[in-house]
């Protein structure tokens, strides 16, 4: 029988459950888009704000890994980095509220430059909280708290998903952006309270690497488990091959119009949220590593329904793409953070982490990937990579070692 979750385990649900519901409300790909096209036509500041939030996510993981690895308890600076990105976002407000007083250029100088600061920094805390949830939540229990977390973000990420549909539709100038800001940051903040109300544990001292830094790194590339984590990542980001292009497909192929948007975007957010209490059950009984080898199978059926879709089902079936797009990257995502959780020994998993999430930065140029194959052979080509690459995505999901195997990537 598994421990019972303690205070640590449920603040740190909140903390992720907030989190998700906070998100929404600064949505790179919806939210400030709309925000930003209020002030400018130009494509590259409105597609701004995604690439920041891809640059932020991944970019920092390293530094920040190679700045900590000698820290004894990594809640500071977590806190750190919280409060510096979440204090950033109040710059919103004023900027939002004061537009018409202050030329366009300067509201999105501040609306960008905040976001960055907080993108940036929320890289950096999302290895240090990964780290905290390896430190206070037993082994035994990752599982369940990954499942929880991804079943209550989804929740929050519909919910808020409905509100923010509706401001969007209404929305006719930058003040009425304000009261969706100011939501945002206060679930933001209360988020970071549940953080600060985790209590490390005291009594355990964590054993730190004592040769250099540029000798640990290499000890651990040198281990082969970087290399195997790194190819499964990427190839299960291949979701993003044909996922930003499904929407055209029904369009072009099934006839549907803009009205299915909105029931896509549900189906996905529900589809994840479901799957979420699969995952954390087999994670809790079979471990993560058999998860990432489910969600990429899943890879291989998403194709073959879309394709199935344009004979029969039509919207409803590709509904069901979305549905099971969701199911495959929440369990990628949770799947992949608790498996290095379970295979890195603790004083190496920072520095291991962050070479991990560097090593997954190809899986950005996927959606580009996509476009090409879509623009050289249509959408039989971008569906038959799909599947090529799910097929990859699994095997590679297969090949990755099994926690506590002889083989291990510690450095020492």
């Amino acid at each position: 029988m598994p421990p019972r979750p303690d205070r640590n385990f449920w603040l740190l649900v909140g903390d992720a459950g907030l989190f998700s519901l906070a998100a929404v409300c600064f949505d790179a790909s919806v939210v400030l888009p709309v925000f930003v096209a209020q002030f400018t036509a130009s494509p590259l500041l409105i597609g701004a704000p995604a690439a920041v939030r891809l640059g932020g996510l991944y970019l920092p993981q390293l530094p920040a890994a190679l700045s900590i690895r000698r820290f004894q308890r990594i809640k500071g600076f977590l806190m750190w980095q919280v409060v510096v990105g979440r204090v950033a976002l109040l710059a919103c407000l004023p900027a939002a509220w004061f537009a018409a007083a202050v030329s366009p250029a300067a509201v999105l100088a501040i609306v960008l430059s905040a976001f960055a600061v907080f993108a940036f920094t929320e890289g950096a805390a999302t290895l240090a909280w990964l780290d905290l949830v390896g430190d206070v939540v037993h082994s035994r229990l990752r599982g369940r708290y990954f499942g929880i977390v991804q079943l209550l973000g989804g929740l929050a990420s519909v919910g808020a998903g409905f509100g923010v549909r509706g401001l969007l539709a209404n929305a006719v100038s930058p003040p009425d952006f304000v009261p969706l800001f100011a939501w945002g940051i206060v679930a933001f903040f209360l988020s970071a309270a549940c953080i600060a109300l985790v209590r490390e544990p005291r009594d355990a001292v964590r054993a730190v690497p004592d040769e250099p830094t540029l000798t640990h790194v290499a000890e651990l590339l040198r281990g082969g488990h970087l290399l195997r984590l790194g190819v499964a990542q990427v190839l299960a980001g291949s979701l993003q091959l044909a996922l930003p292009f499904y929407v055209l497909f029904g369009r072009d192929r099934l006839g549907l119009t803009t009205d299915w948007l909105g029931s896509f975007i549900v189906a996905q957010t529900v589809g994840a949220s479901i799957a979420a209490i699969a995952w954390a059950r087999l994670a809790e009984r079979y471990g993560a590593r058999l998860v990432i080898g489910l969600s990429a199978g899943v890879l291989v059926i998403i194709p073959l329904v879309a394709v199935l879709s344009e004979r029969i089902g039509g919207g409803a079936l590709l509904m069901v793409v979305f549905g099971l797009a969701g199911a495959a990257n929440g369990g990628s995502r949770s799947g992949f953070w608790q498996y290095i959780l379970d295979l890195v020994p603790a004083r190496d998993r920072r520095v291991f982490m962050g070479l991990a999430n560097t090593a997954n930065a190809p899986s950005l140029l996927m959606p580009i990937i996509g476009g090409l194959l879509l623009d050289w052979g249509g959408y039989e080509w971008l569906l038959a990579g799909s599947v090529l690459a799910g097929v990859g995505a699994t095997l590679s999901g297969v090949w990755l070692a099994r926690p506590g195997a002889a083989e291990a990537p510690s450095a020492a």
